[in-house]
């Protein structure tokens, strides 16, 4: 049967029920004693039991991780059963404890960092209103935004440049940089 708490007529097999202004139902999943760096705090697991094509097991999960400390951790998204009957082991998403959001990475250094791996290493942004994606710095009036490529070798290419000279959206600006590591040369005018 179901079951309620906070309620004696749950919709769901599991239902917590408390008013908002009383801040709200909470669900903790807790972990006792001391951890370490990498320790499992808590785990929720999405068990697929259907035999027609693989083997019962968890096909995802959410789990919480303990950080350098031990106290402070990040949170990971699984997916991707490595073979029939084992729990899903690859990271799809990972939200480090200082906020940096990483996928395919865990441990993303700046706030979003993608790690592609393979022969195709590409990533799709689309906009599906209008066909564009939009892009911008509030840092200052002297500051571009960029969409920048670069090597492990600091060969570097700096695809798209919006400079700011008054023009309500900008000049396009094409720049690169060779394995010098000096900064970007302009390689042709703004547009």
């Amino acid at each position: 049967g179901d079951v309620g708490i906070g309620t004696t007529d749950p919709d769901r097999q599991l239902e917590i029920v408390k008013a908002g202004t009383a801040g709200g139902a909470i669900l903790r999943l807790k972990s006792t004693g001391e951890t370490s760096a990498g320790d499992n705090i808590g785990k929720i697991e999405f068990f697929n039991s259907d035999t027609t094509d693989h083997t019962p097991g968890v096909m995802a999960s959410i789990k919480a991780i303990a950080g350098p400390s031990g106290g402070e951790g990040h949170l990971q998204f699984l997916t991707d059963m490595p073979s029939e009957g084992a729990e899903a082991n690859k990271v799809a998403l990972h939200l480090h404890s200082n906020a940096n959001v990483g996928i395919g990475t865990t441990n993303p250094a700046s706030p979003v960092e993608v790690a592609l791996g393979g022969s195709f290493n590409t990533v799709n942004l689309a906009n599906l209103n209008n066909g564009s994606i939009g892009f911008g710095n509030n840092a200052g009036s002297n500051k571009q935004p960029t969409i920048a490529g670069k090597s492990s070798d600091s060969i570097g290419l700096l695809l798209i440049g919006g400079t700011n000279n008054g023009n309500t959206l900008g000049d396009v600006v094409f720049d690169a940089r060779e394995n010098d590591n000096s900064t970007f040369a302009d390689t042709t005018n703004p547009a």
